[in-house]
């Protein structure tokens, strides 16, 4: 594919990606350092199609066991039925999103429900946007 700055590229575009194009991508808007990185590893060469449960598939078909679990902060695995059939409930009710400028109810009751699961002194949250703020 051939990548110009100025064009858009769309979703459906984006199954036609080759590992190339990718790399050439995080080079150009990511962090060439990335590419380099990635690429030392066998996985570095794969482009990688689809995830569900514990396992990702990349684009020539082979099946990988995802130990990562988004290194280290998504440990529910990929596209669990369960959950996608909430957050399309939640979706199709054009639920408000969790806000951390507002009071949100979901972030409330998870708190009650995560709180209830732990010791009784253990009874606070904190909800970051990523492990920089933990």
């Amino acid at each position: 594919m051939d990548i110009k700055q100025s064009k858009l590229i769309s979703l459906s575009e984006i199954d036609n990606l080759t590992i190339s194009d990718i790399w050439e991508l995080y080079k150009q808007y990511i962090n060439p350092g990335t590419k380099d990185l990635y690429s030392a590893f066998s996985f570095g060469n794969d482009v990688f199609i689809k995830a569900e449960g514990m396992y990702v598939f990349t684009k020539d078909g082979k099946k990988i066991l995802d130990f990562t679990g988004g290194k280290g902060v998504l440990n529910h695995g990929d596209n669990h039925p369960d959950i996608i059939a909430t957050r399309l409930k939640f979706q199709n009710e054009s639920k408000m999103e969790v806000h951390k400028l507002v009071f949100s109810p979901y972030t409330a009751v998870l708190s009650h429900n995560i709180a209830a699961l732990l010791p009784s002194d253990l009874n606070k949250c904190f909800f970051p946007n990523s492990g920089g703020e933990a």
